[in-house]
């Protein structure tokens, strides 16, 4: 390639054949040795990136995942705001891209969250729309990204309850199991993040016809599963303290209800009854101890 004096006209240019469509591999190069040879670049780059990606058409985000590919290609360093762009290009792109385009898109998130996993929040919704792809590469490769999020960063789930139960209730069976996969894994963590799918669980343990779905859905719900509390004493068995008499004696009320020896610790002898008794005993050498 043959560098122009300017560098930043060098990448005005490239940008506006991407914004046209108008990219090949040539250009795609040209941009990555250009932004290698100029990392200052790098920031206004990913803005453009941004802005193509949420402008542009099918084909203009198809360019943009292409130069990211060709970035990580070349072990080029993917700044953590790329995730904003890789983002946006799959929402365009989810009736569009072909498998192998998505793939690409899938291995720059995953490139991301090598680096940065803190900034991988805004791509759940999508990983999560991407386990139900007829491709079950595309498939396996969100799932792997997504149980290492569940992994790393569970608070990134909260409040995804209503997407999980749309891939429980999904047409691939395979999409299905990865999401009571998930969802088990997520309990781990923190349970109360998804209590929410147990009954769509359930129904899937209980009524689906694809064993290995029932198993997976029996697992996560048994994590799920409420604990039990402690059953309430039947009113019927509480013992009540019944009213007592006035002309009730002293004997009456210790033995109420009680058996003889439980209450034999109770009854304790002044020092008058001692002596007597002692004296009646024929003991009386025992009164001076007393």
């Amino acid at each position: 390639m043959i560098w122009s004096k300017d560098p930043q006209k060098e990448l005005q240019s490239i940008f506006k054949k991407m914004e046209m469509g108008k990219v090949n591999e040539s250009n795609l190069d040209s941009l990555v040795q250009l932004l290698d040879k100029q990392p200052s670049m790098v920031p206004e780059a990913i803005k453009m990136l941004t802005r193509l990606s949420q402008n542009g058409d099918i084909k203009v985000c198809s360019s943009v995942i292409s130069t990211f590919n060709k970035a990580a290609e070349k072990d080029f360093r993917i700044p953590a705001d790329s995730v904003n762009v890789i983002v946006c290009c799959m929402q365009k792109g989810k009736q569009g891209f072909n498998e192998d385009l998505m793939l690409d898109a899938l291995e720059i998130l995953l490139k991301i969250y090598q680096e940065y996993p803190e900034h991988m929040s805004i791509a759940v919704p999508e990983l999560l729309a991407c386990l139900e792809n007829i491709s079950p590469k595309i498939r396996n490769k969100a799932y792997l990204i997504l149980d290492s999020l569940v992994a790393t960063r569970t608070e990134f789930f909260l409040g995804r309850s209503k997407e999980l139960i749309r891939v429980l209730n999904s047409l691939s069976v395979d999409a299905r199991i990865y999401g009571c996969r998930l969802i088990m894994n997520i309990s781990v963590k923190n349970p109360v993040f998804v209590m929410d799918t147990y009954a769509a669980v359930e129904d899937l343990r209980q009524n689906h016809p694809d064993h290995r779905l029932r198993s997976e859905a029996g697992y996560a719900a048994e994590k799920l599963k409420p604990k039990e509390q402690p059953a309430k004493p039947d009113a019927a068995t509480v013992e009540i303290a019944k009213p007592v008499k006035d002309d009730v004696s002293d004997v009456d009320l210790i033995s109420y209800e009680k058996p003889l020896y439980e209450c034999t610790n109770l009854v304790i002898p002044d020092d008058a009854d001692l002596k007597t008794m002692l004296e009646t005993m024929g003991l009386k050498h025992l009164i001076k101890k007393i």
